[in-house]
């Protein structure tokens, strides 16, 4: 249920902007993670290279990571009541 939200702030252009896009995605769909929970925290382990769309999009985008900044961030999904709105867990940058 762990939930991606990217969004290319700048460069790579046209094609690349539409590829990457900003609409979220479900990770665990098509990726292989491991989950690690403890008091007061929770890791999460994702391998990228599992996923054929993932893998595809990682190397559109890693010549041009010099010319891009990318904006990653986190939620889980909501799926009850109570679970909505949903949060940030947090995010990060990638330059």
């Amino acid at each position: 249920r762990l939930k991606i939200v990217p969004n290319l702030v700048d460069g790579g252009g046209w094609f690349v902007r539409k590829t990457v896009g900003n609409k979220p995605a479900i990770i665990s769909n098509g990726m292989h993670q491991v989950q690690y929970c403890g008091k007061g925290y929770v890791e999460v382990d994702i391998d990228v290279e599992m996923s054929p769309m993932a893998k595809h999009m990682l190397n559109l985008v890693k010549p041009l990571s010099r010319s891009i900044a990318l904006d990653l961030a986190f939620v889980i999904e909501g799926q009850l009541e109570n679970e909505l709105p949903e949060r940030l867990l947090g995010g990060v940058r990638l330059i």
